[in-house]
């Protein structure tokens, strides 16, 4: 079976973890700190907060703001839960956003029509890797005095106007988890250009105590003297993870890249097959290409996604929306775009080290394919 999402591996990252293992420091440390500044380096922000995933990313970045409960929090439903579960767990109320149905991505304008008296922030999530168009997002959360929360989930490499993902907001959100571009097996990053709000989620990502372990046992004669400033969880990344971070991130061009040649390769070869649509990236936009989504009449998806699972090939649908879920079904709205495009989508296989004879046999598989 090909597989849908596959990380690229290779002895680099076994080599990185074997000396954090031979160290003896495996918990949050050097390797978290290096971690940290080089990432910030790389996506062009100040500070950076490595955390144990981008559930807990999106989690502190609203606790980190410190919200009256009750605040809404304008998001996409066409997200992975732990985008909208953020919300719920900070005692706010999620108010869906429609979707443009090029991208997948949450539509400015239908954001600007849902801002209420109550609206106190705003998430958007570059879906596939594509970056919402942020000018116009930007400007609007100026304007109204909102917070913005990039969920970069699926977006490390993703630019905008040349500038990358996540820097264009109060705080971005990235995930290392095992499917995305750069993996860590799991884990996740919060970057910021604000100093007092990364001093304040790096407290809340150790439990709400004042000075982690590491930096108290490297700077402190007591290292057991610390203070407990916040009420939170353990959201600590460990030095294993830090260690493959790095490497992935010294890869992550290369494996973009990569993603990037099978992308096109994709678009050439089924570009003539009349019942699907490719698809599409803007002019201003450079995705990281986390996912190859087509679109496809919904009467035929599921039957699709049997012929190419019995041809040897993974497919799925990435997602059903967040106000489906019978948890959510009280905050459901009218989403014409969402609940219209949702049924259309199939994603097919994309991970770098697919291999043009890997990639050749889903083609075909899906030109055989009699909808």
């Amino acid at each position: 079976m090909i597989p849908l999402f596959r990380p690229a591996f290779d002895q680099r990252e076994v080599k990185a973890v074997t000396a954090v293992l031979r160290s003896g420091w495996i918990g949050s440390g050097p390797k978290v700190d290096q971690f940290e500044t080089k990432f910030a380096r790389f996506v062009g922000a100040k500070y950076a907060v490595a955390v144990s995933s981008a559930s807990s990313a999106l989690q502190l970045a609203l606790q980190g703001l410190a919200l009256k409960a009750g605040g809404e929090v304008i998001s996409s439903s066409l997200t992975f839960i732990a985008t909208n579960h953020a919300i719920l767990l900070n005692n706010l109320t999620p108010v869906f956003c429609d979707i443009d149905p090029d991208t997948l991505c949450a539509d400015p304008a239908d954001i600007a029509h849902r801002i209420t008296p109550k609206t106190k922030a705003v998430i958007i999530m570059h879906y596939g890797g594509h970056p919402v168009d942020l000018n116009p997002l930007v400007k609007l959360c100026r304007r109204h005095k909102l917070y913005l929360i990039e969920d970069c989930a699926h977006a490390t490499g993703s630019y905008y106007k040349g500038r990358h993902v996540g820097t264009f907001s109060t705080l971005g959100c990235f995930s290392f988890a095992a499917i995305k571009n750069l993996t860590a097996g799991d884990g996740g990053m919060i970057v910021t250009n604000n100093r007092r709000l990364a001093d304040r989620l790096k407290v809340l990502r150790w439990s709400g105590i004042s000075k982690d372990t590491w930096h108290r046992s490297s700077t402190q004669k007591y290292s057991w003297e610390y203070d407990v400033v916040a009420i939170s969880g353990k959201h600590q990344m460990n030095d294993i993870a830090a260690a493959i971070g790095l490497v992935q991130l010294t890869k992550l061009r290369h494996t973009n890249s990569r993603r990037l040649v099978l992308t096109r390769r994709y678009n050439l070869k089924l570009k003539h097959i009349p019942w699907l649509t490719l698809p599409i990236v803007k002019p201003w936009a450079i995705s990281s290409h986390h996912n190859y989504v087509i679109k496809i009449d919904p009467k035929t998806r599921n039957k699709l996604i049997d012929h190419l699972s019995a041809q040897g090939v993974a497919s799925s649908v990435h997602y059903l929306p967040t106000h489906h879920y019978r948890l959510y079904r009280r905050f459901a709205t009218k989403l014409p775009v969402t609940d219209s495009v949702w049924r259309h989508i199939l994603l097919l296989p994309l991970y770098p080290t697919l291999t043009y004879r890997q990639q050749d046999q889903v083609i075909a598989a899906i030109r055989r394919f009699n909808p």
